[in-house]
């Protein structure tokens, strides 16, 4: 959904790509001959890079193939044949079971990694949207404009810099699950191995 979102909001920059987010700026200003600021003028301004359609759709297509692969995988691993002897019905339920969570844990770890960079472009785009640079009227031009910055934009640019940090640390977390769980599993079976290279005495 986010995905769709960001190609919806974005525009195209001067290559013509899909990158850009633009929004109304108040930053420019009329004037009359002795640089007295008669009116604000109202224009455009862009902020990038946003994650439009340039973005969004390599990485959809990735977090789409990513999950088709893992479904398929998670499906093979259910629906093959189990182990007909009674005392390895519990080794072979552990098997599948550790496979699971491997299968579903690294594809949960690559979609927040997918999300992270995403998010962030997103958060500064929409921060550096809140800011404007607006002219009383009356004034000087000289004399620089008062900076606005637009509560809505910059809440939304905060949420999403706070939603990308909680992604990151859910990754992390889910990254070094995923390597445990690895790491467990190759020591058991090198240490099956072993044992079953030991000669009796």
């Amino acid at each position: 959904m986010g995905l769709l979102l960001g190609g919806i909001f974005s525009s195209p920059d001067e290559r013509g790509l899909y990158r850009q987010l633009h929004y109304l700026t108040h930053s420019g200003a009329s004037i009359d001959a002795n640089s007295v600021v008669t009116g604000n003028l109202v224009g455009y301004g862009s902020s990038g890079p946003f994650p439009g359609w340039y973005y969004g759709i390599p990485v959809g297509a990735v977090v789409v193939l990513g999950y088709m692969l893992t479904m398929w995988a998670l499906n093979s691993n259910v629906r093959r044949p189990s182990l007909r002897s009674l005392e390895l019905r519990e080794f072979d339920k552990a098997v599948r079971t550790h496979n699971g969570y491997v299968l579903s844990t690294g594809f949960s770890a690559l979609l927040c990694f997918q999300l992270v960079p995403l998010l962030a472009m997103a958060a500064i785009s929409t921060y550096g949207a809140s800011y404007n640079a607006i002219y009383e009227v009356g004034q000087r031009f000289d004399a620089g404009a008062d900076i606005f910055r637009d509560p809505w934009l910059a809440t939304l640019g905060w949420t999403m810099d706070g939603l990308c940090m909680l992604l990151l640390i859910i990754g992390v977390l889910l990254l070094g699950h995923l390597l445990g769980w690895m790491a467990a599993a190759y020591g058991t079976e090198v240490q099956h191995q072993s044992k079953g290279r030991e000669m009796p005495a």
